[in-house]
């Protein structure tokens, strides 16, 4: 169940990032927007979080957007009861 859930997560993530690509795309003409962070998964607790590689280089707007896209794609599972 985990496993599904992080490949579930990181499927929705990279759907996600394609629109903060696209809203910040005269700042990736340079360097793609992928070149500035890293998916890291934690199969233990099925659990995916993100690096940002050379955070200074990004706005914090992105960097939000980034945080605000693995929110999102987070999947989300009802609970048995």
């Amino acid at each position: 169940m985990k496993e599904q859930r992080i490949q579930q997560w990181i499927k929705n993530f990279n759907t996600e990032i394609v629109s903060v690509e696209a809203k910040f795309a005269s700042f990736f003409k340079r360097q793609p927007l992928k070149d500035y962070y890293q998916i890291k998964v934690h199969d233990d607790i099925g659990y995916i979080s993100i690096d940002i590689v050379n955070r200074e280089a990004l706005p914090t707007e992105i960097i939000d957007a980034i945080t605000v896209a693995l929110l999102r794609a987070k999947p989300r599972f009802k609970l048995l009861g």
